[in-house]
């Protein structure tokens, strides 16, 4: 009996019952409700040319070298992307058409880095040398008019001859390349790239399995379980 003559296990129980109710309803909420997550890498399951690639877009707006990109992506396991042919430059230009991807100067509009470089010291610049950072055949092109042009020119290609891929078109976005130095420090002002693709062989994400909504009524007996028994050891 407490103090006042009352039960004290009859007042506590439905208290305790209640805080764990409550407890018991935000952990099935939680259960039941995915977290926000970033966008994840999309595939390239369909059409003509599709390989089964994920791709994944990454702004940083900030600005972004070439080799920091580079690094950046073989750290998630996949590389800058490499384009084999028309239909996979769709594809890629297709998931950056967005302003979030792109710098635009005062006469241009700097897309995401590419896999693709120029190896130093070739000859004749500023069309020998280019490969793939995965190792894959040089063949298919996208130049925008006028590229390659060895980077942005006199002076900045002499601070860094090695020139490197991205999107870029002089009116609006577009599919078209562009070469530039990867050192951003090489670039003039309004030239930087705010984005990089990496390309993953295989699928980068492996999902966290969510309880169907069926599955609720599982759940909850799967809850109740410890929650009965901690109020049978509280009678008296």
């Amino acid at each position: 009996m407490g103090p006042d003559g009352g039960n004290l296990c009859a007042r506590e129980v439905p208290m305790f019952c209640a805080r764990s109710c409550r407890r018991l309803l935000a952990v099935v909420v939680a259960t039941l409700v995915p977290a926000a997550a970033d966008a994840a890498p999309i595939q390239w399951n369909s059409g003509s040319g599709a390989n089964g690639h994920w791709y994944e877009a990454v702004a940083v707006p900030g600005g972004v070298t070439w080799d920091s990109a580079k690094a950046a992506a073989e750290a998630k396991g996949g590389y800058l992307a490499t384009i084999a042919d028309a239909n996979e430059n769709t594809f890629a230009f297709n998931l950056i058409d967005n302003s979030s991807f792109w710098f635009v100067s005062s006469n241009a509009y700097v897309g995401p880095w590419l896999g693709g470089y120029q190896q130093h010291g070739c000859t004749p610049e500023p069309s020998c040398g280019w490969t793939w950072v995965d190792g894959s055949t040089w063949g298919y092109t996208n130049w925008e008019s006028t590229e390659p042009s060895n980077g942005v020119g006199s002076p900045y290609n002499s601070l860094d001859p090695t020139d490197a891929l991205h999107y870029f078109r002089y009116q609006g976005r577009g599919s078209t390349w562009n070469d530039a130095p990867w050192d951003l420090a090489a670039l003039p002002p309004g030239l930087n790239p705010i984005a990089y693709i990496v390309e993953y062989n295989t699928d980068p994400v492996t999902p966290t399995p969510v309880p169907e909504p069926s599955n609720l009524a599982t759940v909850v007996i799967g809850l109740l379980g410890p929650l009965a028994a901690a109020l049978r050891r509280r009678r008296p």
